[in-house]
């Protein structure tokens, strides 16, 4: 769409306007053309339980509390995963 080369930052709603902050215009301008129309969900990282516990299977040597900062979970979140996996 050639109209979409004059959006402007005021043009876009508010989500869109939080998108284009982190992804930029190209990533906005993509989405307009190809998902338009579309309502989709981000999830939270403690969405992905399988990703964290590869995650803290990989990172051994490190303790629960200490991925638990880098993940910006609670460290009791990551020791009910273990115990889920376990």
């Amino acid at each position: 769409m050639n109209i979409l080369r004059d959006l402007q930052y005021g043009d876009l709603t508010e989500d869109l306007q939080m998108i284009y902050d982190v992804c930029g215009e190209k990533v906005v301008i993509q989405m307009i053309e190809n998902l338009g129309g579309l309502s989709f969900y981000v999830p939270k990282i403690t969405r992905f339980d399988d990703l964290i516990y590869r995650y803290i299977r990989e990172n051994k040597a490190e303790t629960l509390k200490k991925l638990a900062v880098r993940l910006g979970v609670t460290e009791q979140y990551l020791k009910c995963l273990v115990k889920k996996y376990n």
